[in-house]
C-alpha cells in the first residue's frame, strides 16, 4: 500500500458533513416509506359506503304533482271543492271577453291550458275534440292559451315571421280547433291561479263555479279522458247524443 492509500484510508469527514448526510440518508427513508404506503393503500380493494343519492338509472318517472312557488312546495293539483279562480279573457278569434263567472247555474266548464308548442298538448287534441264532440251540449269548453311550450309541432309559417296572436290563428285552423280558445295574460296570471306545469293541464269547473277535477298536466302520455267523460255523464246532464 503506497503512501496515498493509506493517506486516503485514514482520511475523515468533518462533523457538519457527516451530520447532512445523515439527514439525507433519513429523508431518504421517510419518502420512500410514503410512496410504498401511497401504492399498498392504492391497490387496496375499497370499501363502498352507503349513499343516499339516488341512481339515474333507476329513478321512476318525474313527479309532476308538486312544484316550488317561490320558496314554497306547493300541490299543482288544486282542492275539489274550492272556489275556480275568476278570470277575463279575450277570445282570440273575435276579440270577445270570456267571464268565466258568467257560466255560474248554466253548465259546467273544462278548461283546456296548453299551447301549440307543447308536442303532448298537440297529440291530445284529437281525442279531446271528440270529447268534445260528444258533450258540448252539456258543457262548456275553453282552450287557454298560455306560455308558449319548448317543441316546433307546427309547420313553419311559409310568410314573414308572424306575431304571437297569428301564430295562435294557424294553430286553430291547423288542428280544426271547434271550442273557443282565450289567451291567457302576458303575466300568466290565469296559469299561476290554477297552477298550470308545466305548460299544459286540465280543470272542471261545476255549476256553482267550484273545482270538481283537476287531471294535472297529463305528462307524460296526455290526460286520462276516460274520468273527465265519467264526470261529465254523471253530473253534467245528458246531451243529444247520449
Amino acid at each position: 500500500m503506497n503512501r496515498l492509500t493509506a493517506r486516503a484510508l485514514n482520511h475523515r469527514l468533518p462533523a457538519s458533513a457527516k451530520s447532512w448526510n445523515m439527514w439525507l440518508l433519513l429523508f431518504s427513508c421517510a419518502a420512500v416509506a410514503v410512496v410504498c404506503t401511497a401504492v399498498i393503500d392504492f391497490s387496496r380493494p375499497r370499501r363502498r359506503y352507503p349513499t343516499n343519492r339516488p341512481v339515474v338509472s333507476a329513478m321512476p318517472r318525474p313527479d309532476f304533482s308538486w312544484s316550488w312557488e317561490g320558496r314554497h312546495l306547493l300541490p299543482l293539483r288544486l282542492p275539489l271543492g274550492g272556489p275556480a279562480p275568476d278570470f277575463l279573457l279575450s277570445d282570440v278569434v273575435n276579440g270577445q271577453p270570456v267571464h268565466l263567472q258568467d257560466f255560474q247555474g248554466r253548465k259546467p266548464v273544462v278548461l283546456l291550458f296548453g299551447s301549440f308548442g307543447c308536442d303532448v298538448f298537440c297529440k291530445s287534441l284529437a281525442h279531446v275534440k271528440e270529447l268534445y264532440a260528444r258533450h258540448r251540449a252539456r258543457a262548456e269548453f275553453l282552450f287557454i292559451y298560455v306560455k308558449e311550450g319548448p317543441h316546433q309541432v307546427l309547420p313553419q309559417p311559409a310568410g314573414p315571421a308572424e306575431t304571437f296572436a297569428t301564430h295562435i290563428l294557424r294553430g286553430i285552423h291547423h288542428f280544426s280547433v271547434p271550442f273557443r280558445c282565450l289567451r291567457d295574460a302576458t303575466d300568466g296570471a290565469v296559469a299561476k291561479a290554477y297552477r298550470v306545469f308545466p305548460t299544459q293541464k286540465l280543470v272542471i269547473v261545476d255549476r256553482q263555479g267550484r273545482i270538481a277535477l283537476d287531471a294535472g298536466g297529463g305528462l307524460p302520455d296526455g290526460w286520462n279522458l276516460n274520468e273527465v267523460e265519467t264526470w261529465l255523464r254523471a253530473h253534467a246532464g245528458a246531451g243529444p247524443n247520449d
